[in-house]
Formats: C-alpha cells, structure tokens, sequence
C-alpha cells in the first residue's frame, strides 16, 4: 500500500500501517520504503511487463498505468526502495463528497479492465490506486497477482471486500448475488487453520465453528460484512462504517484487535438477523 501526504479530514487511508511503510529523502527526492518479502520483488517484475505504460481509456480520458520504479532491494533488512508516486490516493477520492462519483468511474473502469484482461491483481483496492492527473500508479504486490483463476473465487476472496468499502450499493459493478456458489461448491469445506485472512478466522470462531468451515460459511460471513461496512449517504455527508471498524486495528494490538473485531462483527451479524426475522 502507499499513502501520500494529503490525508484526507486529517484521517488516513483503511489498513495503514506507519510500520511497515513510509518516506525517506535521498538527496531532496522522495522515496518510498516497504517492509515486504522476495515475493514482491518477483511480482512487481511481472507486473511491469503486463501492465507499466498500457493506456485506458476512463470516461473519455486517456490514462496511462504505471507500476512504482524499483529504486533498492535491501535482501538482508527486507526493505523495499521505490519510486515515490506523488499523487491523489484513490481511497480519498472516493471518501470526499466532491470527488466520489469520479472515484467510482475509475475504480469500476479498473476492475473491468484487470477482469476482461486476466490480470488478477490480488491487492485490488482504492488504497492501493493513485491518481496524478492522467496517470494511473498501481502499487502494493506483495501478495501477487494470478493469470489463471476463477473470477468469482478471485472477487469472492480478492476484491469484493475492499472494492465496496466506499461505493454505495447501486455503485457497485460487482455484488455479492454475482458470486454465489456453484453446485459443486456447496459442500466444500476447509480447515479453519487454514484460513488465510485472520478476521474471518477469528470471526468463524466467535461464530461456534470449529475445526473445520464450509465455503459456504465463508461466503455468509462476507456478505453480512459487505452488509455491515455498506456506506452509505446522510444529509449529502457519506458515512463510511469500514473506517470505523478499522480503527480498532489502528488502537489496539494485532491479536486483541482481532479479538475485539470479531465480537463486533458477530453482535452486528447477529442484530442484523433479529431485525430480519
């Protein structure tokens, strides 16, 4: 992910993380520095032959993609050096009254594109976009992108999330009714150890389930989440419940944020189901 300065109401963009990224001068110039992996090397080299300097043609604007120039690989401190793209994050775009319809545009023209072109881009999210006039920097590969997958598994476990924290409901290109599960998919079920992202894990727990999870109990979590963090707009002021959630990992410690977060999540699932029963 990459923040620049221009912080919007003071706030910072969901899932900042002032550990694991910031900015340094070299010689008056900008530069931004990440904590990451190998991985990321590899996949920024993939990137940037599939997609630095393609154009994309966005409300009849011409725009320009470009992938972060590698600057320094530190191997030993794990330390990433790369361009700084000084611009307007996306997130802040979307998050501001005056902005927000032309964030939505770009965003969906995005996703769009990667889907219709198989780039998988597992980080897709408004925080990882950034806007300098036509030009369009994508950044944050840390966990890679795919050529070959499903694309209601890629929306289902990559993208929805993220990608409906700012938009309204009649916004969204993408919903949840479109990823639904096959019929083969209905009785699939995983070890819950195995789940990679830790909220739902903790959530599934909070939830009674042990041992093992379906898919289909995964796919119920996200949309009651979908449902929970919908935006939405009060008195041409919009509100934006993910960004609430997300202060609690912003105050309190990685496992008791979990903690506290997926007690939330369960009390709001669970007044969600009264009001509808």
């Amino acid at each position: 992910m990459i923040c620049n300065t221009n912080f919007y109401n003071n706030e910072c963009i969901v899932s900042f993380d002032s550990d694991k990224v910031w900015i340094e001068k070299n010689n008056n110039v900008d530069v931004f520095c990440k904590k990451t992996n190998n991985a990321e090397i590899k996949n920024l080299n993939k990137i940037t032959k599939l997609l630095n300097n393609k154009e994309i043609k966005i409300n009849n604007k011409i725009y320009t993609i470009k992938i972060p120039e590698i600057i320094k690989w530190d191997s030993k401190s794990k330390i990433l050096y790369s361009k700084y793209c000084n611009g307007d994050n996306l997130e802040f775009y979307l998050r501001n009254e005056k902005t927000h319809a032309k964030g939505v545009i770009i965003l969906n023209a995005l996703l769009k594109y990667f889907i219709s072109n198989k780039i998988f881009w597992t980080d897709f999210a408004p925080r990882n976009i950034i806007i300098k006039n036509n030009i369009i920097y994508i950044v944050d590969f840390e966990k890679g992108i795919k050529r070959k997958i499903n694309y209601k598994e890629y929306l289902r476990f990559n993208v929805l999330e993220e990608y409906s924290l700012f938009l309204l409901n009649n916004e969204r290109i993408f919903k949840i009714d479109d990823v639904l599960l096959e019929k083969q998919e209905i009785n699939l079920k995983y070890k819950l150890k195995n789940i990679k992202d830790k909220r739902y894990l903790y959530i599934a727990k909070e939830m009674g389930i042990k041992n093992k999870i379906y898919k289909s109990d995964y796919l119920y979590i996200l949309n009651k989440i979908l449902k929970i963090e919908e935006p939405s707009l009060v008195n041409k002021k919009f509100v934006f419940p993910g960004v609430d959630l997300d202060k609690i990992f912003v105050n309190n410690k990685k496992e008791e944020a979990l903690k506290i977060y997926s007690k939330k999540i369960v009390e709001l699932i669970e007044k969600d189901n009264e009001s509808n029963s």
